[in-house]
């Protein structure tokens, strides 16, 4: 799986910037998981 600039920069912007970024990055996961469930 590849990431691309801004996934990298959005996720140590989460990481540093308390529990609020790392909970939307966690809520985008979840989304994924979600998403690839659907279509597996």
């Amino acid at each position: 799986m590849s990431r691309s600039p801004e996934q990298d920069s959005d996720w140590t912007t989460g990481v540093g910037d308390s529990a609020a970024g790392e909970s939307a990055r966690v809520a985008r996961l979840v989304r994924v998981a979600q998403h690839i469930e659907m279509h597996a």
